[in-house]
């Protein structure tokens, strides 16, 4: 029974695994056989070579020329990129035209036999064989390349410059001669590469070179042609010039100065008023005539005519320098004009004839770059050595690398004994019978009044001639308990009227009742043992040589009549009687009534062996007259929603169960479930005592 929680508990896995021990043991070495012949004798052996390739990270070359044959990185991602390329379809498609592979049944399938005992072998037998497809020469390549990729295999160990190639055929010579041969494909195929690279840049080189030259060409012509259609004579010409604009800007400065010297003075001369000068304007004017004249005004009017006509004078000749400052300003400005138009052309000119002359410099380096690759790549043609060198050929392998007999054979028995284990344990999960004392009272909570282990008999009219002669047995104890556990669950009237009864028929509930009545009797009671099923009078099947009798009218039925006294067992037993009335409608009626009230007075104990309470109600109608009622629940094949109606009818019914009882209890099955009580120990290492 599961737990009711959603814990796993591993002992009762393992309890039950191992009760299936002998089934898992004979599947394994059923399986291991299978395994066995099927690696020895079915499955096809597979042999694996395996050659060396080393890398080379700088190899020697006749020049250096990195830029065309560099040797391989020995970075990972470049490592990957050659294991890619050694299983690339190009290489491999070489590799199955050299070795005409289309001409093996291994790699063209319109070649292949077909095993019988194989996969497709057993379909086609089973479905027939499938039409045979027509095949162009370029389909059977790509098969065959698709083919060599699947046993192909590539590795780069860690750390290291070396790749393994590994071919696994069904011969050693093949895979031996074809993992040489992708070896020695792969070298060639780096050794062609770089031909084609040398070849593909020499063109390259070429067309470049002579594109260069031409622009190196074109270059030095536009210098030339430049440098005759400009004046510049030379970059220190344009210097000097330079200089002589700046000093003629340094005059033009100096003049702009006495013009304004000169413009004022004019200026005063313009607004002298000689009737209001006084001595101090005329010594303003800068003039030692004038100052002189000046004083002598008021003694002589002829010194008055003089200093106007010397003022006069002095005006004209300020008005005279002004205008001759004036001109050479004009002078100045245009000489500076012209000397700054003459710096700029000449400073364009030199600007372009220097560009001119980079370029034409630039060009010729480029084109020598390029003419010294070309004479270096036309040395190194025909000198180019692939990255990678065989470093260990394949050797013929001695022993084949699948099947592994002995690891197959214990795989295959080892699946063999999980599959039986694991329909073992599947089995346990879908059988929801209860197997402990605790689990049904957990799933009850209801008292457990006994747990009877099966009666060791073959037939059920052997039970008495048991009962009679094995007393002491763990059966006969495990009775004596539940006898025991019934008179205390009341502990101050013992019951007298006992029904005893089961969910579903062949719960073990009759035998119980006889071993009950027999073990009430061996205290010295007087029991009686009454059959309740009189649809099918099972308790007749035990007493074989007893006979119920016939009457006519059960309702007057009455122990001088009927009952049948067991000497052997010391109790009396009433078997079914025969009759056409309904089993219902009489156990419902006063006559049935009267028969257990009569059966109370006589008997201490009386037994009443009912039938289930699913099928019909008779349990139920006779346990209105009963003081205990007692449920049978069969040891691991009851199931608990059984039992949980079982018990719903009795409760539906009015009636007050006294008690549960585990019937039919395997002692041997029962140690390996465990439990609380451990039926195992307890019923086989106590009955050890027993005879």
């Amino acid at each position: 029974m599961e737990n009711s929680n959603d814990e796993i508990d591993l002992g009762h896995l393992v309890r039950t695994v191992w009760r299936g021990k002998w089934l898992i043991a004979l599947a394994l070495v059923l399986f291991g056989v299978l395994g066995f012949l099927y690696a020895t004798k079915i499955a096809e052996r597979v042999y694996v070579a395996s050659a060396t390739v080393s890398i080379e990270n700088n190899p020697s070359q006749a020049t250096n020329l990195e830029a065309l044959v560099g040797g391989l990185s020995s970075e990972q991602p470049s490592l990957n990129t050659e294991i890619y390329l050694i299983k690339s379809r190009q290489l491999l498609r070489r590799l199955v035209v050299a070795e005409d592979l289309i001409g093996d049944p291994e790699f063209n399938p319109l070649l292949a036999e077909v095993s019988p005992y194989s996969i497709v072998g057993l379909r086609n037998s089973v479905l027939g064989a499938p039409v045979t497809e027509d095949y162009t020469q370029e389909d059977l390549i790509r098969i065959a390349v698709d083919r060599l990729r699947t046993r192909l295999t590539v590795s780069n160990p860690r750390q290291s410059l070396v790749f393994e190639i590994s071919v696994s055929t069904g011969f050693a010579e093949k895979s031996t001669a074809l993992a040489n041969a992708l070896a020695r494909t792969y070298i060639n195929d780096q050794l062609l590469y770089k031909e084609e690279q040398s070849d593909e840049a020499i063109r390259f080189l070429e067309n470049r070179t002579l594109e260069l030259q031409n622009e190196l060409n074109n270059a030095e012509l536009a210098v030339k042609d430049f440098a005759a259609g400009i004046e510049l004579v030379s970059p220190e010409a344009l210097i000097a010039k330079n200089r002589q604009v700046k000093e003629l800007r340094d005059r033009l400065t100096a003049l702009d100065a006495t013009i304004e010297q000169r413009r004022i003075r004019v200026e005063m001369f313009q607004n002298f008023d000689l009737e209001n000068a006084t001595a101090a304007d005329v010594a303003e004017l800068d003039s030692p005539v004038l100052s002189r004249t000046f004083i002598t005004l008021a003694e002589d009017i002829d010194d008055r005519a003089r200093f106007i006509d010397l003022h006069t004078l002095e005006a004209g000749r300020a008005q005279s320098d002004l205008t001759q400052s004036e001109a050479q300003k004009a002078s100045l400005e245009t000489a500076i004009a012209y000397l700054e138009d003459e710096v700029t052309n000449e400073s364009r000119d030199l600007l372009t004839l220097q560009q001119l002359q980079r370029e034409s410099e630039a060009t010729g380096e480029i084109y020598g770059y390029f003419l010294t690759r070309l004479k270096e790549a036309e040395v190194q043609q025909g000198t180019q050595q692939p990255d990678a060198r065989l470093l260990s050929a394949a050797v013929e392998p001695l022993l084949p690398s699948r099947p592994r007999v002995m690891i197959l054979t214990f795989i295959i028995g080892g699946l063999g004994a999980v599959l039986v284990a694991g329909v073992i344990l599947l089995r346990e999960m879908n059988k929801n019978g209860i197997r402990t004392a605790s689990d049904l009272q957990c799933l009850t909570s209801q008292p457990i009044l006994g747990q009877i282990p099966m009666a060791p008999i073959k037939k059920r009219d052997k039970l008495l001639s048991f009962l009679k002669s094995k007393s002491n047995t763990p059966f006969s104890e495990a009775v004596r308990n539940l006898r025991t556990s019934l008179l205390l669950a009341n502990s101050k009237v013992e019951p007298c009227v006992i029904l005893m009864t089961s969910s579903v028929p062949s719960e073990g509930k009759t035998t119980t009742s006889i071993a009950l009545a027999h073990s009430l009797a061996g205290m010295g009671k007087s029991v009686l043992l009454m059959e309740g099923d009189i649809r099918k009078n099972t308790l007749g099947q035990y007493f074989d040589r007893l006979e119920a009798k016939s009457v006519e009218k059960p309702e007057i039925m009455t122990f001088a009549d009927n009952k049948i006294t067991v000497n052997a067992l010391g109790f009396d037993v009433m078997l079914g009687v025969q009759t056409e009335a309904n089993a219902a409608d009489y156990l419902s009626s006063q006559a049935f009534k009267n028969l257990i009230d009569e059966a109370r007075e006589n008997y201490d104990h009386v037994i009443i062996d009912a039938p289930p309470v699913l099928p019909v109600t008779d349990a139920r109608i006779i346990g209105q007259q009963a003081d205990a009622v007692l449920l049978a629940v069969a040891w691991d094949a009851t199931q608990s929603v059984v039992v949980e109606a079982g018990l719903g009818e009795i409760s539906n019914s009015g009636l007050n169960l006294t008690g549960l009882i585990l019937t039919r209890i395997d002692g041997k099955k029962a140690r390996s479930y465990g439990g609380p009580t451990r039926y195992g120990s307890y019923y086989g290492e106590y009955s050890k005592s027993y005879n």
